[in-house]
């Protein structure tokens, strides 16, 4: 899905207004020019990044 970035920038400010984190898939502070974003409530963010590292899919 090709996103630009005003498409998650509501999106971001609202979740993390909420309590939620928004990271990359590193846990590194989201970029709304990157291409990796990981959305959460914040409680279960961390176990979230867990299961992506062991998938590989932060390689």
């Amino acid at each position: 899905v090709a996103l630009n970035p005003w498409d998650m920038a509501a999106g971001v400010v609202i979740l993390r207004e909420a309590g939620g984190r928004v990271t990359d898939f590193m846990g590194n502070t989201h970029s709304i020019y990157g291409k990796e974003l990981v959305a959460s409530n914040g409680l279960i963010h961390q176990a979230m990044l867990n299961l992506l590292q062991e998938d590989g899919a932060t390689s």
